[in-house]
């Protein structure tokens, strides 16, 4: 689940539907995902209201919190609407409950065809993956890296197993946020966002495919050795450079890890600034350091413009992403796609 799964108003600040239904009909038929997660919670409450860690697994920043957030929506409007005891917000925001921080990094697409067939010629048999009607995809199998990483903020007011052992990692809050910031804003999701706006502009349908191309990968060492080790957040539990060696030497160039440029580009508008704009402040900061140095961030920024242009071209002249000012497009569209790159790297 993504952000917008915790979420409970729409862009106008309304609650959402569902979630409006939830808040007036109560923890016995939940409809929203929020209102089901805070029935349950009700549920053991009615129960003898034992302490419980409320762990959100999904790659969202600060997840703990988001989700303390809308289960405490539910039980302030479940409490001022009657529908339950107002012993139950008291409990939801004792220290009874927690709402540990997480991060999770793990890269595993949709189940892909070629990983299918793979296994259907080693003899496994009813692989057909299912698609629901949110389009979301089930399948018997899952094709996912093998490099993975869960570190989880160590406050667990019930106890729990010692799943260190297996590889977990238990922390204070700070440095599951130290973690998160190094790989969400240099050691991976910047690269990753790069690779996803070039290989859509220049037709690659694999984000490993890119990794084969020697410029793209000169673009992504540079992105990540050149302009971010200098400023990354080091979390201390994780080496960064360790950690980024590994994401451009196995994880990003990995055959088997069928993920697409075109997935990991949605949203991009959204991505732009947590991606990039931790590295900018801190070179902003810097007495040794200056913006000026920076040279590929400012390509990632310009190769998401020009593949603007090519969609809003496609399109009719109907722009389909946010914040790209019209006359920044019909500056950059007088270049060809295919010297786009090598004109700004060289």
């Amino acid at each position: 689940m993504t952000e917008k799964g915790y979420s409970l108003n729409d862009s106008q600040g309304l609650p959402l539907p569902d979630v409006l239904a939830d808040f007036t009909g109560g923890p016995k038929t939940p409809v929203s995902c929020m209102g089901k997660v805070a029935a349950l919670l009700y549920h053991r409450f009615t129960k003898g209201g034992l302490p419980i860690a409320m762990v959100s697994m999904d790659n969202c920043s600060h997840n703990g919190d988001k989700l303390k957030t809308a289960i405490t929506a539910f039980a302030e409007k479940w409490v001022e609407n009657n529908l339950v005891e107002p012993e139950f917000l008291t409990y939801v925001t004792s220290n009874k409950v927690s709402f540990p921080w997480t991060m999770i990094d793990k890269i595993t697409p949709r189940p892909n065809t070629s990983v299918e067939e793979l296994l259907k010629k080693d003899g496994v048999q009813d692989l057909d993956p299912v698609i629901t009607g949110k389009h979301t995809y089930v399948a018997p199998f899952v094709n996912s890296e093998e490099c993975e990483y869960l570190v989880i903020e160590d406050v667990f007011p019930n106890g729990r197993p010692a799943l260190e052992k297996s590889g977990f990692i238990f922390t204070d809050r700070e440095t599951v946020d130290k973690v998160e910031r190094m790989k969400v804003c240099t050691c991976l999701n910047p690269l990753h966002t790069a690779l996803a706006v070039f290989g859509c502009l220049l037709d690659y349908k694999l984000i490993a495919e890119e990794m084969k191309d020697s410029t793209l990968k000169t673009l992504v060492e540079r992105l990540g050795y050149q302009e971010g080790l200098p400023v990354v957040m080091d979390p201390g539990i994780l080496n960064p450079k360790e950690f980024l060696d590994t994401v451009l030497g196995i994880r990003i160039p990995n055959p088997f890890m069928p993920d697409t440029p075109q997935r990991i580009a949605t949203d991009t508008s959204q991505k732009l600034s947590i991606r990039y704009g931790e590295t900018i402040k801190a070179y902003e900061k810097s007495s040794t350091l200056q913006t000026s140095d920076l040279k590929m961030i400012p390509l990632v920024f310009a190769g998401w413009l020009r593949n603007g242009i090519r969609n809003w071209q496609k399109k009719k002249n109907r722009l389909d992403f946010w914040y790209c000012p019209l006359s920044v497009l019909e500056m950059h569209s007088t270049l060809k796609r295919e010297d786009f790159l090598t004109t700004y790297l060289c």
